[in-house]
């Protein structure tokens, strides 16, 4: 009962949220921002546009029209679907703000804004250099106003100067495109209004409008849930019936698969395993931590940002120059004041994910355990349906949580955590745990005087995990005041992408580098191909190829990412480096040594598998519209990626919206998507498939949670579960994986592809597989 009050509770305040957010959207002038403006604007843009350019094909074929001269002089080389959009959302905009505006306060606010489009486009085609300066040196709260004003003072002074429209012309160009819209939406009407002194012609919405508005608000506040934990166990999904909430089956808004290609071919039944996992993680039961809400309360209340947690309070405008001021000092006034209200005005996007999570842990913090439901993507990744406290959050989000069932206190484990948090991620495990030792005196005074050592934990590479560790590992083997813990304590895979690559393959020599098989210290790839490219590097650049330098660019890799990404993470890590790159073709030539020739040399199996993945996914493409196969732990990946049958509108004055030019239906598969999606989303459904073995609840009944390929569990349990992950691996690749995917695909696997070096069940005895 307490969760279903729970569930009302939550669908009450999104309403409450819904219905101010769309207030204030009125207020400010962005009605057109709202949810119910944005659905009739995507419903019938394409009419619009298709209107607009009718009207403006019988002007200029001779058909004149009132204004006709004046509408195609400015018009005619206009994008029409920008014309739409614009006309749109300003109307929506201006109605919104005053109900009954008069005739001219529209249609001059459509030429206006028509007028600064066209513009900031013969702006950018005159000086792009000056034009994309300028466009970033915005923040993303810039108004539109403001964005058009500064604009226009920078090009002035670069002699660049729009020859402005009157009113006259605005009036025409407005009234002709709102006529436009009238035509096709039947949106707006005039009427006359008696005023005490005269009778004035003004617009208002039709009732079939106001109708049209109505419904998809109802309809939005219907579905509007807000979602926070559970008080009770999620609802098991099955094939059959939804799970998650116990109002979903009434809802319906959560699928099992979110996001699912599946949705569009038809559906596909997952298989036992998946979903028994999936069930046996929405029963973990967790509480808030106490210690860590109360020091996040005194962080919260004083405006005090540590790492994530972000609560910066609103600076005081500047003092006035006053009337005697120079021209100097009122020209810097100005410049602080708008550097302040730059700031402020960013103020609620930084700060929102921190306000939410304490917002829904002073909720919870009382509770004696909650649960997260949870949901597949289309790889069989699992993701929580909660929007606060789940372990996927920020660093800070994590540290809320503790496992409501402790279990025996665990020295070993609960020492690797306070230095694996700390940031030692990279030493040996031996070294991790003899380094929480030696430092118990630290560790002592941040758990007891965590307010006065921020300076301390603040700087760990997880602070707010660390400081949790550092709680849990003082009262539990320094005090020894508790002989039980719920520490939520991570083990990941390293490099978990070229693991199961390597694995596929049989490659040893990629496998000891990513500790497939046993090594007395933990391999580094990344190291290890920041050495390999300094082979095709001149020698006086050897010693900025570091390993955190090439780190991005091989770990996406593995995910597909092209040439040109790799040079930029490259060229990112370097320039943090203090690097200068401002010798002809450096960059290029670190590039070319890293993706092109160190990373294949180093990780050939893999490399060259996900070669074959493309090739096999280009062929399979020929003969059916998507992809589609079942992963290890028998979960249904469907891969259905089509071209989109809509397009992007954009304009340089008011964002982005999208045209559906078909009612519904998909286009042709997106082969390129598909060529690029292929290795990775096989990785993605291995990592997966290696959890839900895991976690079966016939193989795992415990506490747990997992982010992705990284599971968290309770410092007792650790060592029965790395022995679990390893042999479910072993388990997992001494099946034929690439025939069993092969012949989903209709193809078979070139002899030369596995390299068979490699033996899997070495796995069981590396130490650093998952740590």
């Amino acid at each position: 009962m307490r969760q279903l009050h729970r569930e009302t509770q939550a669908q009450t305040e999104a309403k409450q949220r819904l219905e101010a957010t769309t207030r204030k959207a009125h207020e400010r002038s962005y009605a057109s921002s709202t949810v119910s403006s944005q659905a009739l604007i995507k419903q019938r843009l394409a009419g619009v546009a298709g209107q607009i350019e009718k009207r403006m094909g019988a002007l200029t074929s001779g058909r004149a029209g009132m204004d006709a001269a004046t509408i195609v002089k400015h018009l005619k080389d206009t994008d029409h679907s920008v014309l739409a959009l614009i006309t749109m959302k300003v109307a929506l905009d201006v109605l919104g703000k005053e109900t009954n505006p008069k005739i001219p306060v529209l249609t001059i606010a459509v030429g206006s804004a028509v007028e600064t489009q066209l513009r900031l486009d013969w702006y950018h085609s005159q000086n792009p250099q000056l034009y994309n300066f300028t466009e970033n040196s915005f923040h993303g709260s810039t108004g539109t106003r403001q964005r058009a004003t500064v604009f226009r003072l920078k090009f002035n002074r670069e002699g660049i100067n729009w020859p402005a429209w009157s009113r006259t012309v605005k009036h025409k160009i407005g009234a002709h495109l709102i006529n436009c819209l009238c035509i096709e939406t039947q949106w707006l009407e005039k009427k006359t209004v008696t005023r005490p002194k005269s009778r004035e012609s003004v617009w208002s919405y039709s009732n079939e409008f106001l109708g049209m508005r109505d419904s998809i608000m109802e309809r939005a506040s219907q579905l509007a849930f807000c979602q926070w934990p559970m008080l009770c166990e999620p609802v098991p999904w099955t094939n059959e019936e939804p799970g998650g909430y116990l109002t979903e089956s009434i809802r319906q808004t959560n699928p099992l698969i979110r996001k699912s290609g599946a949705m569009k071919v038809g559906g596909s039944k997952q298989g036992s395993i998946p979903l028994d996992m999936l069930n046996n993680l929405q029963r973990t039961r967790y509480r808030i931590n106490p210690k860590i809400f109360a020091v996040a309360e005194h962080l919260y209340e004083n405006f005090i940002s540590v790492g994530k947690f972000q609560r910066a309070e609103a600076k005081p405008p500047p003092p006035s120059p006053g009337e005697d001021a120079t021209e100097e000092q009122v020209k810097s006034y100005k410049i602080d004041r708008k550097r302040i209200e730059d700031y402020n005005a960013q103020l609620q996007q930084k700060n929102w994910r921190t306000t939410e999570a304490m917002y829904v842990a002073r909720k919870y913090k009382d509770e004696p355990w909650f649960t997260c439901p949870a949901s597949f993507d289309y790889r069989g990744r699992v993701y929580f349906l909660n929007t606060a406290l789940h372990s996927q959050g920020t660093d800070f989000d994590k540290a809320l949580l503790c496992f409501a069932e402790e279990g025996p206190v665990n020295e070993w484990w609960e020492a690797f955590n306070v230095a694996t948090c700390f940031g030692h991620d990279k030493a040996s495990m031996a070294d991790r745990v003899q380094w929480t030792r030696d430092n118990t005196d630290l560790i002592t005074r941040v758990a007891q005087h965590p307010l006065s050592t921020i300076d301390i934990w603040g700087e760990a590479s997880e602070p707010f995990l660390f400081l949790a560790a550092c709680f849990s590992y003082h009262e539990t083997c320094i005090a020894k005041t508790k002989s039980t813990s719920g520490c939520c304590i991570s083990i990941d895979a390293t490099c978990s992408g070229i693991q199961h690559l390597a694995a596929m393959s049989l490659d040893y020599e990629s496998g000891v580098l990513c500790n497939l098989v046993p090594t007395p210290k933990p391999s580094d790839g990344y190291k290890a191909v920041a050495e390999a490219s300094k082979r095709w590097i001149e020698p006086q650049y050897h010693e900025w190829m570091t390993r955190s330098v090439v780190k991005r660019s091989t770990m996406t890799r593995v995910y597909s990412a092209a040439m040109h990404s790799s040079r930029g993470y490259l060229r990112d890590a370097l320039l943090k480096d203090g690097r200068d790159l401002s010798a002809p073709g450096l960059l290029t030539q670190i590039t070319k040594a890293v993706y092109q020739k160190a990373q294949p040399a180093v990780f050939p199996g893999p490399m060259k598998l996900m070669d074959w993945f493309q090739k096999t996914a280009r062929e399979a493409l020929k003969t059916r519209d998507h992809l589609e196969w079942t992963s290890p732990s028998g979960f249904r990946v469907i891969q259905d990626l089509r071209k989109s049958k809509s397009r992007i509108v954009k304009t340089r004055l008011m964002g982005q919206a999208i045209q559906t030019t078909i009612a519904d239906g998909w286009g042709d598969p997106d082969i390129d998507h598909h060529l690029s999606a292929v290795a990775p989303n096989v990785v993605h459904a291995a990592d997966s498939a290696l959890l839900h073995r895991v976690f079966t609840s016939a193989n795992w009944n415990k506490p747990f949670t997992c982010i992705h390929d990284c599971c968290l569990a309770r410092g007792c349990d650790l060592d029965d579960l790395s022995r679990l992950i390893r042999e479910e691996f072993v388990q997992m690749y001494s099946q034929p994986f690439l025939q069993n995917w092969a012949e989903e695909m209709g193809t078979t696997v070139p002899d030369d592809l596995i390299q068979n070096t490699l033996d899997i069940t070495h796995v069981r005895d590396s130490l650093y597989f998952f740590c």
